[in-house]
């Protein structure tokens, strides 16, 4: 069974993997703003044309509540002067967070996923009705003392790991069009 990586220095290897993996992709860097409910964050993203989505990696602006994690977010479609978060893969800098959708796990044979809670945010209101609608892979973690059935977001050092976060990237969009 999987198992929720806790150590720092471990989530901070792995953040590091996983930015590299899609990184390594053939990709434009674009300036753009990022638009979430705590107004635009001017940055740059990654444009990974042959998957058609976009990609930042980073910690959270200032104006976002929660500090202590990994700000990474995702779109599909070429950026333009601005773009909208089809979904955040963040982790806690440390331990177990599961109010933070996005964790890093490991198999117990050195390799380390990427997986999702898949607690989104619609305006207003939580999608709780997420996993009745999602048809994506799946996967039973340990998560501290519990055992919870989480979206298998991608395995790093897959040949097929970003085709694997960009199927996730798309099925999280279509979820939320049937919520909304």
């Amino acid at each position: 069974m999987l198992k929720i990586i806790i150590a720092k220095e471990e989530l901070a290897k792995v953040e590091a993997d996983f930015a590299r993996t899609v990184r390594d992709q053939p990709h434009e860097t674009c300036d753009t703003a990022i638009r979430f409910r705590g107004g635009p964050f001017h940055g740059q993203v990654l444009w990974v044309p042959s998957f058609g989505i976009w990609a930042h990696f980073g910690i959270p602006p200032s104006q976002k509540l929660n500090q202590n994690r990994f700000w990474n977010v995702f779109g599909l479609g070429r950026p333009g002067k601005s773009v909208r978060i089809t979904c955040e893969i963040n982790s806690p800098f440390q331990g177990v967070n599961n109010s933070i959708g996005g964790a890093f796990a490991t198999d117990g044979t050195g390799h380390w996923l990427v997986l999702h809670r898949g607690n989104f945010r619609l305006p207003g209101r939580f999608t709780g009705e997420f996993w009745q609608h999602y048809r994506g892979a799946t996967a039973q973690v340990h998560a501290g003392t519990k055992v919870c059935t989480m979206a298998l977001v991608m395995t790093l050092g897959s040949p097929y790991a970003v085709s694997d976060l960009a199927k996730f990237i798309r099925e999280v969009d279509r979820v939320k069009a049937a919520l909304r």
